[in-house]
């Protein structure tokens, strides 16, 4: 079906053609850097968290998991890129939960790897990570949707024109559905 006859919140908006992740503090927590002492190798659990070497919980934001299945089951979404703009201490951990993270959606367990096809995990201003992603993507700034628990990131990449959604929960069902009820909003700040 097409946006206007999906029933899912995309109907008849318009959307973005690629939604930008930060991950600590936004997807999961706690931040990497939290686990230092600990960290990789991260082992899944049974109620969907992952641990860290020392038995500390990493969780995904409340939000993640029903996102993750809209973005899969609902047609509106086909053809949209998802990306992480990450710039964590520790980017082999990043990498390591993103393919240890498993989210149910289409009837199969996904990694959240599997989702996230576009992944700039490295230190430095978020600009950067944007210019990479629109490089890889070859879809304007204005197209792309950010989400982001620190206010420093959104305002450096609000100057591109993207649509930034400033969350300092982290993403949330809430987060998410104002983000798709603002969505264009070239060059602003959102607070979630």
């Amino acid at each position: 079906g097409s946006a206007a006859t999906s029933g899912g919140v995309a109907a008849g908006r318009t959307m973005p053609k690629v939604v930008v992740f930060d991950l600590d503090g936004c997807v999961w927590h706690p931040d990497m850097y939290m686990l230092w002492g600990g960290g990789a190798p991260f082992e899944a659990g049974p109620n969907g968290t992952l641990s860290d070497r020392n038995g500390r919980p990493v969780t995904l934001h409340s939000g993640v998991r029903g996102l993750v299945q809209e973005l899969v089951e609902d047609a509106a979404w086909q053809g949209v890129i998802v990306a992480a703009a990450s710039c964590c201490d520790e980017p082999a951990w990043a990498h390591e939960c993103l393919k240890k993270f498993e989210v149910e959606a289409g009837g199969r367990r996904l990694k959240l790897d599997d989702i996230v096809t576009v992944q700039r995990i490295h230190k430095g201003n978020k600009v950067k990570h944007f210019e990479e992603i629109r490089q890889a993507t070859g879809c304007d700034f204005q197209d792309m949707v950010f989400f982001d628990n620190e206010p420093y990131n959104c305002e450096n990449v609000v100057t591109l024109g993207v649509t930034c959604i400033y969350c300092p929960g982290g993403v949330t069902p809430q987060v998410w559905r104002r983000a798709l009820e603002v969505f264009p909003c070239p060059g602003q700040v959102i607070k979630a």
